[in-house]
């Protein structure tokens, strides 16, 4: 073995080096891609802010489809003096609402829809949780 390095010494060297600029490489590209996310996610919290004015809400940016979501929580008065709650999820860059949820205090009915289309609220709660979590 003291025979092959003495002989292969700037062949070993080379991988040693080779071998350690990739390792530096790696831990470089990790950090950068951490510190876009944490720019990403503050970009996001300020959006949503920004499109939620003094609503309650929750936000998310969704790393895999770069985008922000904002969740809209809501309850109110419907004219015949009832709660109304309601569920919207926007998306906070291009200012879309992408699926909304009301519900009246009786709970006789709940309203549902993703997008244009009137949804059954099993779907649209499974739509908006994979928007708002990753897994």
């Amino acid at each position: 073995m003291k025979n092959f390095i003495k002989q292969n010494w700037f062949k070993v060297g080379f991988i040693f080096l080779l071998f350690a600029i990739l390792i530096s490489l790696f831990f470089f590209y990790n950090s950068y891609k951490k510190n876009n996310i944490l720019i990403s996610q503050e970009k996001c919290a300020q959006k949503a802010k920004e499109v939620a004015g003094n609503r309650n809400y929750r936000n998310h940016y969704n790393e895999k489809i770069n985008k922000c979501f904002v969740l809209l929580e809501t309850s109110s008065f419907s004219p015949n003096k009832k709660i109304l709650e309601q569920k919207i999820l926007i998306d906070a860059y291009e200012n879309k609402r992408m699926a909304i949820y009301q519900e009246l205090d009786d709970k006789d009915e709940a309203y549902c829809k993703i997008g244009e289309n009137i949804s059954d609220c099993d779907s649209l709660n499974k739509f908006v949780n994979d928007y708002m979590e990753e897994k």
